[in-house]
């Protein structure tokens, strides 16, 4: 027996006494939190990947920096073959779909197509079209290999601090073999089906927030014009059916000029997927809600935080 099954004893209690051989490839905004996290993982030597390898080098410096023990503990890979020779769970964390798919798909440097060995696990946060998830999960059944797709929610902060929401799609026996991992980046993790579950599951979610983003935008505005104390009407709404976790969120942030890092570039790609999933569905509030982010995104805040939707509105000229 090869790979993953049988270096790791083939299920979590095997993996703890065996070393975890990690990649992570993505230092981004979520992805640099969670590839800390992956050391709270025990006997782990971990290799990471980044388009520029300046980010991955600043990583790797920042945490043998605080602790010195683990200089030999993470290394920094120049490439895709490298990091697939060294590690047996290889992680992704990527901003857009096409950049998952050339990473796990190309046909002359794919990890998948190209670099695979039998019994490696390969998991994608990204937030993906769940199409573009079975397409690598198929890919990786032909070379003998796993493969996740495990979206998060939780958000730079989350990932930080190893609290993120993990919604998983794929075999069971995968699952189980990266438990350990996932354990390591997140307080909820969830087997939700099939391969393409997770990625479904995080298209839901991705629908409640744009909606829930621009309600909130709009409730501060509409509150601010009638001359309410926003820190009070905040209280109430904390207490009330009218709140959620994007009110709790991005409410006391807009009110008191709070930068974020939940950019609505981001949550623009997402409504592309969640539109593709939505084919022959009446949904009027999710297509008003994309209107809106989608035009803010165009108007210059593409970079601001999901929060800023205030500011954007507070711009607009009533029609």
């Amino acid at each position: 027996e090869t790979g993953i099954n049988a270096e790791y004893g083939g299920g979590s209690e095997g993996c703890v006494k065996m070393e975890f051989k990690l990649g992570y490839i993505g230092l981004g905004r979520i992805g640099y939190g969670m590839a800390s996290n992956c050391l709270k993982v025990p006997n782990v030597t971990l290799w990471v990947l980044n388009r520029t390898k300046e980010k991955a080098d600043k990583f790797r410096e920042e945490l043998i920096e605080s602790n010195k023990g683990l200089e030999h503990k993470v290394f920094v890979a120049t490439s895709l073959e490298e990091i697939s020779k060294n590690c047996q769970i290889i992680m992704t964390c990527l901003p857009q779909i096409a950049d998952s798919k050339l990473v796990f798909l190309d046909k002359e440097n794919g990890l998948i197509t190209k670099w695979a060995k039998p019994g490696q696990l390969f998991i994608d946060f990204g937030t993906v079209d769940p199409e573009t998830s079975k397409e690598c999960y198929q890919a990786a059944k032909k070379v003998e290999t796993h493969f996740l797709d495990a979206p998060v929610s939780g958000g730079p902060l989350g990932a930080q601090t190893g609290t993120l929401t993990i919604m998983v799609g794929g075999d069971e026996v995968a699952f189980n073999l990266a438990l350990p991992v996932l354990n390591s980046m997140g307080s909820k993790i969830i087997l939700m089906g099939n391969s393409g579950s997770g990625s479904n599951t995080k298209a839901i979610n991705q629908l409640l927030t744009a909606i829930h983003t621009v309600a909130c935008g709009e409730a501060m505005l509409l509150a601010q014009k009638e001359g309410l104390d926003l820190d009070k009407v905040y209280e109430v709404l904390m207490v009330s059916f009218g709140g959620s976790n994007c009110v709790k969120r991005n409410w006391p942030m807009a009110a008191n000029g709070v930068k974020g890092e939940a950019l609505i570039r981001n949550i623009v790609k997402d409504i592309g997927v969640i539109t593709g999933l939505s084919k022959g569905l009446s949904l009027p509030l999710t297509n008003l809600a994309a209107g809106v982010l989608r035009d803010a995104n165009e108007q210059g805040y593409g970079l601001s935080d999901l929060a800023d939707i205030f500011g954007y509105l507070k711009e607009k000229k009533t029609p």
